[in-house]
Order: C-alpha cells, then structure tokens, then sequence
C-alpha cells in the first residue's frame, strides 16, 4: 500500500496516510522508514482501532 508521509511524533515515531485514511476523520499509519512528504510503499502488518502498523 502507498502511505504519504505526513510527519514525525515526539517520541521519533513516523506516521502518514494511505489512499483510504482522510485526515480528521479515520486514523494513521505508522511507518518505519521514509521522510515528510515521501511517498513510500509499505506492507500492512497489524492493525489497531483507527490506526495500521507498517512493516
């Protein structure tokens, strides 16, 4: 899945959105590599309440 990246939180964390998450009002996915405003290709590998966890 494509993820854009949309920024870092407090603790180093990434976090973006895929095609299927709008802002304020489905959840986040967590990433572990790319920068702000990259788009990167991701695998799903767990998914929370709102959120999806990238491998």
């Amino acid at each position: 899945m494509d993820v854009l990246v949309e920024g870092i939180e407090e603790d180093g964390q990434l976090f973006g959105r895929a095609m299927c998450q709008a802002p304020d009002v489905d959840g986040e996915t967590y990433l572990t590599e790319g920068n702000v405003g990259d788009i990167v290709r991701v695998r799903i590998a767990d998914t929370l309440l709102y959120e999806m966890e990238a491998e």
